[in-house]
């Protein structure tokens, strides 16, 4: 083998490991229920636990929820306006592509200033409720994504072999298109074990924040590790803890 061709192999065996795992799947797959922790650090320091948890519901609606478990680290060190929030969102899969219905944040309290009740409503083309104190009421327009279901159409798409488009997702009162580009392949290790992932990065035009996801095809394409970066700063992470995955259907 000539030098170059050396050089080059590497690369092309990466390139073909991904597109092998994303071409896995033959006839259409579905979301797996989850219940995942992971080990949030800010900054490098370690700020307390996070739990995301994937259930499907009678009515054929799914139900998608994030609770936060601040140590007293983050308490004491983390500005307020910097902490996580719980967060909730039901929606339903149409035509192998999720609809949100419902989107809420917050820790339950009326007076919480980073409270967010919102609605999906298709039939009269219009997304409305309140975002940080603010009246929300703007047009629904094909594909609108909310911020955690935006989570589990990625997932989607890797599942199905798809190469995520551009997604449109409602950011409290704003809607902002990001962009997903994939990365390679990586085996990371974590204490919820180690996992064969593929790394796909996204990120706003014009925008120097992104953020890296290391998604394990074994689990659905759920991501073991996810990375909030800044220009080349790694501002916060999540890496898995615990997993519990339901097998395929």
């Amino acid at each position: 083998m000539k030098p170059a061709a050396r050089r080059f192999a590497p690369l092309a065996t990466g390139l073909l490991a991904v597109f092998g795992m994303l071409a896995m799947p033959v006839q259409a797959a579905e979301l797996r229920q989850f219940f995942a922790t992971y080990e949030a650090t800010y900054f490098g320091v370690s700020v307390g636990s996070s739990d995301l948890h994937l259930q499907q519901l009678p009515d054929g609606l799914w139900h998608y929820e994030s609770r936060q478990a601040p140590n007293l680290r983050a308490r004491l060190f983390v500005p307020r306006s910097k902490m996580p929030a719980d967060e909730r969102s039901r929606f339903r899969i149409q035509n192998g592509r999720v609809v949100p219905e419902t989107f809420s944040a917050g820790n339950g309290s009326p007076d919480d200033p980073k409270a967010q009740q919102l609605t999906f409503d298709w039939q009269r083309g219009r997304v409305t409720g309140t975002a940080e104190r603010k009246p929300v009421d703007l047009p629904l327009q094909p594909g609108l994504l909310d911020t955690m279901s935006a989570q589990l159409a990625l997932m989607l798409d890797l599942a199905n072999g798809r190469q995520p488009a551009p997604f449109a997702v409602l950011d409290k009162d704003r809607i902002k298109e990001y962009d997903y580009a994939a990365e390679g392949s990586a085996v990371v290790t974590t204490k919820a074990g180690e996992f064969r992932t593929v790394i796909y990065r996204s990120r706003r035009v014009g925008s120097d924040k992104s953020t890296v996801f290391w998604c394990a095809p074994e689990l659905g394409f759920l991501p073991v590790r996810v990375e909030g970066h800044e220009g080349d700063d790694v501002k916060w992470s999540l890496v898995a803890k615990a997993v519990q995955v339901d097998p395929p259907a």
